[in-house]
């Protein structure tokens, strides 16, 4: 993470100036982002695929499933893509592995020209012995890249806006901020966004609300740990006894809680994890009023909705087969923005279960057990390796008792009297 030494207003003065340019109105000299035809704007939202660079073929045939049937027009990946703790990353060329695995994650996308976004999450480069830095440069060198690197502007990688237009290019339609949530505090606990990162995001959205005629654009925002604020939508409770309730992580450790409607909606399968702390993120949501969702990774099993005054503050799902995870939980999310719909906040979304998508059988479910590791695309690999174990064991077995034969047979024949011709 890199040091942040400029002051905030400096650091606003930059954002202003990148804000004036368009916040990621559309990539260097491209067209501005603008909906679709009808309107309509989906996004599927790629979450924790944290895998080594032998990459499930279930994770790639999950992600084509999805594409294939949704048709999105964005795709996002909401951090952990790289499992940088993982010690077969650590086997051999550490940077040559973490491109595999962006070769592999972004093929499906790719090839179908789908513009992507990128967001960092703990694990990307924990460990890994590649900076951020280097895998966003080798995130943007693909084809419909629309992420950014900020440079020495903000702490850690990757802090953008991306501006999508009405389809007809009248008005700024829907902001899109994604935050690099940083990775681990002094203290231990997980990364906390930054006050500046904060202050950019309040600047961005106050320029457009003035480019707007003074009415805020409405905003989704992505990033992959969740806010401190998600408990304050649980009930608490006086302790684990209470039925249904769980023990709070981060901002709610040491306290019992239980959620539940109206506040909470969908699946939530794990204690969420945020920061320990916060820097006023969710508050200048609230004052500034254009952010209307969040939407966050991190928790693997969790693909709830908190509504907080106003907010939903929702999870997505981990996609992962090499960290935890469950095949009643892993899957995508999805998000389908109506250009005049999201005017008073409202959109929808939904998950899909990569086991929708599983074909029924034996032979399919062995293949998918398989497919975890991809042993399929190393089948040959595998029995070559275990023909030449099987020689080294076995052939100096079978001389060893040849020669014991041999070794046994030459008593009896040196005791053996030799015959002489018969006169």
């Amino acid at each position: 993470m890199k040091k942040f030494s400029r002051t905030c207003a400096a650091a606003a003065a930059l954002l202003l100036g990148v804000c004036l340019c368009g916040p990621r109105a559309a990539a260097a000299g491209e067209e501005q982002l603008r909906f679709p035809e009808d309107g309509k704007l989906k996004i599927a939202v790629f979450a924790d695929l944290q895998t080594t660079q032998n990459v499930s073929q279930n994770l790639l045939d999950g992600l084509e499933a999805v594409l294939d049937a949704e048709q999105p027009d964005l795709v996002l990946y909401l951090g952990d893509q790289v499992e940088g703790t993982h010690p077969l990353l650590h086997l051999g060329d550490n940077e040559a592995h973490v491109k595999r695995i962006i070769d592999q994650v972004l093929e499906p996308v790719v090839s179908r020209g789908i513009p992507f976004a990128v967001v960092f999450g703990n694990h990307d480069a924990q460990d890994a012995g590649v900076p951020k830095e280097t895998q966003m440069a080798y995130y943007r060198s693909f084809p419909g890249c629309l992420a950014l690197d900020e440079g020495d502007a903000l702490p850690g990688c990757g802090t953008y806006s991306l501006l999508y237009y009405s389809a007809d290019g009248s008005r700024p339609a829907l902001n899109l901020y994604l935050i690099d949530s940083l990775e681990y505090d002094e203290g231990g606990g997980y990364g906390c966004v930054s006050r500046e990162q904060i202050a950019w995001c309040r600047t961005v959205g106050e320029t457009l609300t003035r480019l707007n005629g003074g009415r805020p654009v409405p905003a989704l925002a992505f990033q992959h740990i969740i806010v401190p604020e998600v408990y304050s939508a649980f009930t608490q409770v006086r302790d684990k006894n209470v039925e249904g309730a769980f023990e709070g992580r981060g901002a709610g450790a040491g306290r019992w809680y239980t959620a539940g409607p109206p506040a909470v909606a969908g699946a939530l399968l794990e204690a969420p994890c945020p920061p320990d702390y916060s820097n006023g993120q969710f508050a200048t949501w609230l004052a500034a009023g254009d952010v209307k969702a969040a939407f966050f990774a991190h928790d693997h099993l969790n693909s709830f909705t908190a509504t907080l005054n106003g907010i939903d503050l929702t999870a997505c799902p981990g996609a992962t087969f090499t960290s935890y995870g469950d095949d009643a939980a892993r899957g995508v999310r999805i998000i389908e923005i109506d250009e005049d719909e999201i005017l008073e906040g409202r959109y929808e979304t939904r998950v899909l279960r990569f086991s929708e998508y599983y074909r029924p059988g034996l032979f399919a479910a062995v293949q998918r057990s398989f497919g975890r590791y991809r042993i399929w695309d190393y089948a040959l690999l595998f029995l070559f390796g275990a023909l030449v174990l099987a020689n080294a064991v076995f052939w100096p077995l079978h001389l060893r008792r040849r020669r014991k034969k041999r070794l046994a047979s030459a008593p009896e024949t040196a005791g053996r009297k030799t015959r002489g011709p018969s006169h």
